[in-house]
């Protein structure tokens, strides 16, 4: 089943509406929240999550343990989805393996959060619209519409405004690999 199908836009509009958008709040507010390149120090582990070799279970585990702050992925710093989006592009052919992974990674950003830890809501956000996105592709559409709104929330009320809708475009380039 094909990830761009069921309402997600393609490449061509997502880089349409990122202009739109740029115009409306500012490349200030915009350009680092749909800025998806790898950062530097997560290349490493992003050249292991695509070994083939490597089940996506034990992908999901080696993020996991990566993620909290001091770590390789600290949650309190924006493009620490990127590896995350890396995985669970893997699991587009397996939408039940690849909602539960996503799951998995929203739940340990509230425990990372329950912890005092600090989690970038746009962190958050993204992590409920791929659970949303796996919820579509598994035909589950009232779950997808609870995923999206629980993953709005996290950016709607957040400063600066524009957040939101660059959110949901950093989400939709992060599920398609669209740099």
């Amino acid at each position: 089943m094909s990830p761009r199908r069921h309402g997600v836009p393609s490449p061509e509009e997502i880089h349409s509406a990122e202009r739109l958008v740029r115009d409306l709040f500012g490349a200030t507010v915009v350009d680092p929240v749909l800025d998806v390149r790898p950062r530097p120090e997560h290349l490493d582990i992003i050249n292991r999550i695509l070994d083939p070799r490597l089940p996506a279970f034990d992908g999901g585990r080696l993020l996991m343990n990566a993620t909290c702050s001091g770590r390789t992925l600290d949650p309190a710093v924006l493009g620490t989805d990127v590896p995350w989006a890396v995985l669970l592009r893997r699991l587009h052919d397996d939408p039940k393996m690849g909602s539960k992974t996503a799951r998995r990674w929203f739940i340990s950003l509230e425990h990372l959060a329950w912890e005092d830890e600090i989690v970038h809501p746009v962190t958050f956000a993204v992590a409920g619209y791929f659970v949303s996105g796996f919820e579509i592709l598994r035909g589950r559409h009232h779950e997808a519409r609870r995923w999206a709104m629980i993953a709005d929330s996290y950016v709607q009320f957040e400063e600066p405004t524009g957040l939101s809708v660059s959110t949901w475009l950093r989400a939709c380039k992060l599920w398609l690999g669209v740099e």
